[in-house]
């Protein structure tokens, strides 16, 4: 199995991920957590919880 289908299968079989970056203004980090959804092409939409 090639590198882009295994990541094909991660995709289509998680469901919640994590967003993190830091603020550009102060440094400090975030993180929250989404709900994802994709349809057949691996095109994903987002939903924050």
């Amino acid at each position: 199995m090639s590198t882009i289908e295994r990541a094909a299968v991660m995709i289509q079989n998680i469901e919640y991920m994590s967003i993190a970056s830091v603020c550009p203004e102060t440094g400090a980090p975030w993180n929250t957590g989404v709900y994802t959804a994709y349809d057949e092409d691996l095109k994903s939409a987002l939903k924050e919880e």
